[in-house]
């Protein structure tokens, strides 16, 4: 499904050298490190967000390496969710249709199953001010999961939520995982996160 061949990417004061993966298709992979170990930055250049020094990256047997970001079909759900404050929440969801043009009908009816799925019904006008860590986490991967990603990239997504939201927050990302039957890549530095 998803293939890192030999990556490197270097900064000015930070290097990942030599990562290779091979993640299978609806495989629910997850990468453990530190604090400052390059997780978040190896998603990013999945993504697409940076570019590899060297190295490539595949998507079903495809070279991705150097496709435009929204090219992809990869979705990112950050640590800190990234939602528009200017945006409600139905807003904030169709956000990015638009940059993938996916028509109006299919994103209306992705739209509804995901907020059903969801839980988010009730709050769809509300904005993010006035939202909860896991109302906000939800949001963030409905407007992922909208977009119908191959693969979605998930930065350390309980680490933002409060502990009590901990255990819900987990459960929820394996009701996505069975239902949808998407491929997942989450990173943490916190083990327990990822046991399920």
């Amino acid at each position: 499904m998803i293939h890192l061949k030999n990556i490197n990417l270097t900064l000015p004061d930070f290097a990942l050298k030599d990562i290779s993966l091979q993640i299978e298709k609806n495989d629910f992979f997850s990468i453990i490190g530190s604090t400052g170990s390059g997780k978040s930055l190896l998603l990013e250049g999945m993504m697409g967000l940076i570019p590899f020094s060297s190295g490539q990256l595949f998507l079903e047997n495809r070279d991705i390496t150097n496709l435009a970001v929204e090219k992809r079909n990869l979705a990112i759900v950050h640590q800190d969710f990234a939602l528009f404050p200017h945006l409600n929440v139905t807003q904030n969801i169709f956000y990015g249709v638009k940059y993938h043009k996916i028509p109006k009908q299919t994103a209306q009816k992705r739209f509804d199953l995901l907020v059903s799925t969801l839980g988010l019904e009730k709050i769809t006008r509300r904005y993010p001010q006035n939202l909860s860590g896991g109302e906000k986490q939800r949001i963030a991967l409905a407007r992922s999961l909208i977009l119908n990603p191959n693969v979605l990239l998930l930065d350390e997504p309980l680490s933002a939520l409060d502990p009590i939201f901990h255990d819900e927050a987990k459960e929820l990302l394996k009701k996505i995982h069975d239902d949808l039957e998407i491929t997942m890549i989450m990173v943490s530095h916190n083990f327990s996160d990822v046991l399920y």
